[in-house]
């Protein structure tokens, strides 16, 4: 049993007073789904940082693999590229690259919609401050009311714009619709980026960690590729 004591400025986002009762401004989970958006996006980038950082190191290990025995002259393939004379060294690297280049640009096109969402959300809570709509189950009732609209706007949206119609510019002009439709991306695009990034991404860094062989887990290996596989 806990008996606690937590002075209300301690509460986020503020709350008011009624009949006597401390009321938070926001619930728990809003405030906690707030956060998980955005840092979802990093954590996945930074998946995207160890997997491209991964590559270099690898290489200089492949290609110095044969150096200083009498089996590799300076100029021969066997000097020059070392382990990656092997094919399938060589594309099981592509492949950490390809996977840290996609998972970059998944992860930054979810911090792109994050950016064009932010000031969208502010003037959405103007605007539904301004009409008296408070709670989330009064807010959730109009965005039922709005959803054919957001609809339509993502429809229109991804047609050329000598295709658009007039009705575009209308609904681009509305707020509560235009948050309607990047809220329903940014619900697609920050998961997908959190779990195909880190749980994928974990997969191919164990690919690069195996590239290096035994060298891989150990404390000094070049990148310390180990440590960003077990992050």
């Amino acid at each position: 049993v806990f008996s606690l004591k937590v002075p209300a400025s301690r509460i986020v986002g503020g709350y008011s007073i009624r009949d006597g009762v401390v009321v938070p401004n926001h619930s728990h989970s809003e405030v906690i789904e707030a956060v998980f958006r955005r840092t979802r996006v990093t954590v996945g980038l930074m998946t995207s940082a160890k997997l491209l950082s991964a590559i270099e190191p690898v290489i200089r290990y492949h290609r110095a693999r044969f150096r200083g025995g009498t089996a590799a002259s300076p100029g021969s393939p066997r000097y020059d590229q070392g382990i990656q004379q092997n094919e399938d060294a060589l594309h099981r690297l592509v492949d950490v690259w390809a996977a840290g280049e996609a998972s970059a640009s998944l992860g930054f096109a979810a911090a792109r919609l994050f950016d064009e969402f932010d000031p969208v959300e502010k003037e959405k809570d103007r605007v539904f401050e301004e009409r008296g709509v408070r709670g989330a189950r009064a807010q959730l009732r109009e965005f039922q009311r709005l959803g054919p609209d957001a609809v339509e706007l993502l429809r229109q949206d991804a047609l050329p714009p000598e295709r658009r119609d007039e009705r575009y510019t209308a609904l681009m002009e509305d707020p509560l619709v235009r948050y309607l439709a990047l809220d329903s991306l940014a619900q697609v695009l920050c998961p997908a980026c959190k779990l195909w990034n880190t749980g994928h991404g974990a997969t191919m860094m164990r690919e690069a960690v195996s590239l290096m062989g035994g060298y891989g887990i150990t404390e000094d290996c070049p990148g310390f590729l180990g440590y960003k596989w077990m992050d």
